[in-house]
Order: C-alpha cells, then structure tokens, then sequence
C-alpha cells in the first residue's frame, strides 16, 4: 500500500505552458511511481488512462484540453490507472498454456474481431489502427492486438490491448463531436499532398452515418441525416504529443453532418464503413466493421449483391442465388 495523502495539496508546473490534461497526467504517474519506489524499492510503471475533476467525476477529459478548462486552485483530481511492478513482470515469465477452447470462448465474447477498426488509448493520445489478433495468450488472455496506422514521425506498430473496454480500446465511428473531438482528431487521416480529394456525397445530400454500437445488443447503429458541407474545419488545438515526438491532428474532414435527430457529427473518413447514401444502411447489423460486400433483399423480394465502397449492383436469378454466399 503506497502512504498516499489524498488531501495534500500538489503543486503542478509545466516548463512549456499551456498545461495540458496529458502532461497532469504524467505528472501523477510520476508522483505515484515515486512513491512506490521510496515505499517499497521497487519500480513500478504506472499509465493514467482517465483524467475526471471531483466535480465531474463520471466525465474523462480529453487529454488535449487545457487544465484551466476544468480545474480551480483546490480542485481534486480523480484518475484511473493501470501499474505493472518489477515483481509482477517477474511473475509473468511463467506464461500459462490456454487450450483452444477456452481462446475460442474467450474470443466470442469479445465486442470486435479481426480486421475491425478501432482506436486505442496510449497516454497522451488515441492512436487509430486495425485489429490483427484476438484472444492472445499471454501472462493471460490479452482481449486484442493492434497495428497502429503510421502518422509522420510515428511509425505504424503493433500493440496490445490489455481490456476489452472503451476507457482503452473504442470502435472507429463517427463520434460525438460535444465530447468526443479528441477521437475524431486521431481517426481523421491527414490530407495527401495533392490536397482535398473528391468526395462522394455533395451538400444537402441525404445520408446514413454510422455512430456507437447500440448498448443493447452491441450492433452496429446507423442514423440518419444531410450533408451540411464539405472539408469542414475542425476546432480546438491541432499539436499532438507522444513518447517525445510531436505532430499535427487534420485540420479539415471530409463532412459536418446534421442529423434528423436534430444533433449533428463530422464524419471524418469518406469510406463506406462510416458513411453511405440513405437507405444504404446494412440489411443485417453486425458487432464488428460493416462489411462491403451486401446481399440484399429488395422490396420485390429479388436478391442483390451491392458493393457499398463502388455502390455496383449485381442482381441474382433465383436460380444464381445462394443463401450460403
């Protein structure tokens, strides 16, 4: 048990101002692997994952934003964390043996499979990347492997992903610009030098975009709206930080989207996965990336296979057509 004083004020300074939520964060890691060493003698790794004020305590801040957005002289800061020690590192070098079965059970309990897009949460960023490996044995069952899409200066590798939970890994959608812009700054691509490429879908054009899974069944969810424009700009700070490289978040995406519901979202990927023509939507939700090959039943009850990155459609004979495809 680390002697740690909730109640005893810290002072946080930071040599290149503004303070950032993600440099408070490496701050407390440090406090607290500090403490653990002089305690104990042993090193300990700690990762802060979620940074909350008291005040807000069921909110995680995005670890771009400037702590005197959300804290006050005398506030408390709450965070979650994850921390490994010399010992249990040690401990880990007997690696158990899982047999088939149990990855098989493990895996299909798993909320994305193989070749799903995801981000997955690495301090002071989120990193966007594509799921390699489920159900990994390790010192126990990692839930994902993840190769990370290559940023300049960052090349792409792959990591591992220690929960199946959104505090560390969340699936690429569209996300909810209120609370959710430092996600759409790590997803959204960088333009190519040849600048704004050709977008499929034009102002006032009616659309589908694809949001969070539906809590209830863990389904992919579409909603309906209308493009608002083109290459919107996107707000806030565009610097990111991470394991002593910098770089910049895109500027611009694809569309700003306003939603039937009368909310609205940038969709910051033109790709079928995330945005589509309406009534495009899939025919049969899945848990995991939308799929681009279709087939679908149309109102006359004939088959069809649609691509949805081309929008091509094949029409089936009865005598053609498969249920098994």
């Amino acid at each position: 048990t680390i002697p740690f004083r909730e109640n005893e004020p810290q002072e946080f300074q930071c040599p290149d101002p503004p303070l950032v939520v993600s440099d408070l964060a490496e701050w407390l890691e440090a406090i607290i692997e500090g403490l653990h060493w002089k305690e104990t003698r042993e090193r300990i790794q700690v990762q802060v994952y979620a940074v909350r004020s008291s005040k807000y305590s069921i909110t995680d801040l995005p670890f771009s934003d400037h702590v005197d957005q959300h804290f006050e002289p005398g506030d408390t800061v709450v965070i979650e964390a994850e921390a490994a020690t010399e010992s249990m590192l040690r401990d880990m070098q007997q690696q158990p043996q899982f047999t088939e079965d149990e990855l098989q059970t493990y895996r299909a309990a798993l909320r994305f499979t193989l070749n799903d897009r995801v981000l997955c949460h690495c301090g002071p960023r989120w990193l966007a990347g594509v799921i390699v490996g489920t159900a990994v044995p390790d010192d126990e069952i990692l839930p994902y492997l993840v190769k990370t899409d290559p940023l300049p200066g960052l090349p792409s590798k792959t990591i591992s992903v220690p929960r199946d939970s959104d505090k560390v890994c969340k699936q690429e959608v569209c996300f909810d610009p209120s609370s959710e812009l430092h996600l759409i700054k790590a997803a959204a691509p960088l333009l190519s030098k040849t600048g704004k490429s050709r977008l499929r879908f034009a102002a006032n054009e009616r659309v589908v975009c694809r949001i969070c899974s539906s809590d209830h069944d863990n389904l992919e969810r579409w909603v309906r709206g209308i493009v608002n424009s083109q290459w919107p700009e996107l707000p806030g700070e565009t610097a990111w930080h991470i394991d002593g490289i910098s770089g910049e978040f895109a500027r611009v995406v694809p569309y700003k989207i306003d939603l039937c519901n009368g909310n609205w979202i940038y969709c910051h990927k033109d790709h079928h996965t995330l945005i589509r023509r309406e009534g495009m939507e899939p025919q049969t939700r899945v848990r995991g990336i939308s799929k681009r090959m279709e087939v679908r039943t149309s109102t006359d009850g004939s088959k069809e296979r649609v691509d949805h990155e081309t929008e091509r459609r094949k029409r089936f004979q009865d005598s053609e057509f498969d249920e098994s495809d």
